[in-house]
């Protein structure tokens, strides 16, 4: 027999190399080497349906956006191009929201809801609201419709976190406790009417306002711009629009 055939013999017997552990060749993971914060920072970042699918990258990643900062807008959950097919997706729209909020169990940032503008959808958005005040929620935006305004629950007017709160054919309780907002910078109000007239008595109980926007807000009553001064010593600017606001202006 000769020495080739041989060799082809061993060959054929020999059993194939171990395969190279994927570990061996593969870059190293940096970012998840990264600390929490570091993480959940760059996932606050990321539109919201991209931050949960990172929960399917590793043990590492799973539970880490269910306590990141959250940053939602339920308008952002419609598919674009059907937008204008609220009947359709309208429900689809308020049960994601819901679901997010019984996945996620970390801070909320900002949070805009404008897909609960009928009447009877708005026990669900009162139990949205009061979870992200339990949350710290700086940043809200709240929208109804013109023929079913929502009416805040009493509890978003003493939330100490919220720094921002835009307002849209909702209506203020009755009755106003003597503080409200006792941290809020920006304000803005567009067909939201204040009880009697009278805004005087409501920013008086909001000294912290930096920001004021009053759009469509009906016939208010004040002296002047210097009387808002007086009242909202931080004030820096004031926009108002397609309202009856000040028995004379004299902006100095």
């Amino acid at each position: 027999m000769s020495s080739t055939t041989e060799r082809k013999r061993k060959r054929r017997h020999e059993s194939p190399p171990p395969p190279v552990a994927a570990e061996s060749w593969a870059e190293p993971d940096l970012i998840s080497q990264l600390p929490d914060s570091i993480l959940h920072s760059i996932l606050s970042l990321l539109p919201i349906n991209n931050a949960a699918r990172t929960g399917v990258l590793s043990s590492r990643w799973r539970h880490l956006w269910k306590a990141a900062p959250l940053h939602l807008d339920d308008s952002s959950l419609w598919p674009p191009d059907l937008i204008s097919m609220f009947t359709i997706f309208g429900g689809w729209s308020r049960e994601a929201i819901s679901r997010i909020f019984d996945s996620h169990h970390g801070p909320i940032e900002t949070l805009r809801l404008s897909r609960f503008n009928e009447a009877e959808f708005h026990p669900a958005m009162n139990r949205l609201v009061e979870s992200a005040i339990q949350r710290g929620i700086r940043e809200l935006t709240l929208s109804s419709s013109k023929s079913q305004p929502y009416h805040l629950p009493p509890s978003l007017l003493l939330c100490k976190s919220l720094h921002q709160l835009s307002l849209i054919n909702c209506r203020f309780p009755e009755a106003l406790p003597p503080s409200i907002f006792p941290n809020l910078k920006e304000l803005r109000l567009h067909y939201v009417p204040l009880h009697n007239g009278s805004l005087h008595v409501f920013l008086s109980k909001c000294g912290s306002l930096e920001i004021l926007h009053l759009t469509h807000t009906g016939e208010l009553q004040l002296p002047s711009v210097s009387a808002v001064r007086n009242i909202l010593p931080r004030l820096r600017e004031l926009v108002w629009h397609c309202c009856i606001l000040f028995k004379q202006v004299d902006i100095r």
